[in-house]
C-alpha cells in the first residue's frame, strides 16, 4: 500500500525551501473574491498617496497597516474579534490546492494598525495518509508562502 499520495509533501517542502527567505509579508493563496476590485477602485481614489498602494494592488498584507488598507488587499475577514482596549484580531481561512491543507492567518491589529499575525497550517484530514506520530495540525513560521498572484487593476 502507497504511504503517500500526490502533492502531500508539496507544502511541507515549499515551507521547508522558504524559512530561511526574509519575507515580511502574507500573501493568501487563492483567487481575491469578486467584490475586491471595487474595494479596491474605491481604495486608490481614496487614498492615491498611501504607501501601502503597492501592497494592496498585489493582495499582499504588511506591518503598519491599517484596517482599510488590509480590507482592500484582502477583502472581508472570515472571522473578527475585539477587546475594546484597542487591540482586534482579523482571522482569513484559505486552502492549498495541492495538497487541501488550510491555512489560517491571524493579523492582530493594535490601534487599528497590523502589528503582527501567525499563520497555521491545518492538514487535510480527509482520505490523505497520517503517520502515528503525525499532528493533524503544526504552526507554520510567520512567513507564509506568497501564493498565487493577485490579478493588477
Amino acid at each position: 500500500m502507497c504511504r503517500t499520495l500526490p502533492g502531500r509533501w508539496s507544502v511541507p517542502l515549499l515551507l521547508l525551501s522558504l524559512t530561511g527567505c526574509a519575507s515580511s509579508s502574507l500573501q493568501l493563496l487563492h483567487d481575491p473574491p469578486a467584490y475586491l476590485t471595487d474595494v479596491r477602485a474605491e481604495y486608490y481614489s481614496a487614498n492615491p498617496d498611501s504607501p501601502f498602494c503597492t501592497n494592496v494592488s498585489h493582495g499582499t498584507v504588511v506591518a503598519g497597516m491599517g484596517r482599510y488598507d488590509v480590507l482592500a488587499s484582502w477583502g472581508h475577514p472570515d472571522r473578527r474579534v475585539r477587546d475594546g482596549m484597542g487591540f482586534e484580531e482579523w482571522t482569513y481561512f484559505d486552502r492549498d490546492a495541492d495538497s487541501g491543507d488550510e491555512i489560517e492567518y491571524n493579523l492582530m491589529f493594535t490601534n487599528g494598525v497590523v502589528d503582527k499575525w501567525t499563520a497555521r497550517t491545518h492538514k487535510n484530514t480527509g482520505l490523505a495518509y497520517h503517520g502515528r506520530n503525525e499532528a493533524p495540525s503544526k504552526v507554520v513560521p510567520s512567513e507564509p508562502p506568497q501564493g498565487k498572484k493577485v490579478p493588477q487593476n
